[in-house]
Order: structure tokens, then sequence, then C-alpha cells
């Protein structure tokens, strides 16, 4: 599938330099635009963010401010923090 996928661009790349779009290149092989620009992106999967765990001290503010504000949501819980000078996302 690789070297299909390898092949074509190639087909591509050779007909672009003859002077036609790859628009009329890619109806022609009944191939998607956006298939084949995927197939030109660089697959380098970057590895997963570890989230960083709280500190004591945020979780006891936390819970302060969910016992003092149970109404409220997560994000207005957040914006309370950041009022008090506790930053977290």
């Amino acid at each position: 599938m690789k070297e299909q996928k390898q092949e074509i661009i190639r087909i591509v790349e050779d007909q672009r330099l003859q002077g036609r779009t790859i628009t009329e290149i890619l109806r022609d092989l009944h191939i998607k635009r956006p298939t084949y620009y995927s197939w030109l992106k660089p697959k380098n999967k970057t590895p997963q963010r570890r989230a960083i765990e709280l500190t004591p001290e945020e979780k006891h503010a936390i819970e302060k401010a969910k016992d003092e504000y149970p109404h409220l949501r997560h994000r207005q819980i957040q914006g309370i923090l950041q009022n008090s000078g506790i930053y977290l996302s």
C-alpha cells in the first residue's frame, strides 16, 4: 500500500512538470484531493503529554472552592481559583 501511494505521488509530480494541475491529475486517477494531501503530510506523531499532578495545596484549594460554591461549574471554580492566584488548566 505504501509503495502504491509513493507511486501515485511520483506520477502526480511527473504530470505537474508537464503543466497539468493537481486537481486534473487526481480526477483522472480517481483520487480525492484530501486523500492525496494526507499522503504528503509527515506521519511523525508526537508523544502525548502527560498531565502534571496537582499539589496537595492545589487539591485543597479546589475542594475548598467546591464546598464554598457547590452551584458553580468547573470553569467557574477555575476562575475563582485564578482570582486567588492559583492557575490550573
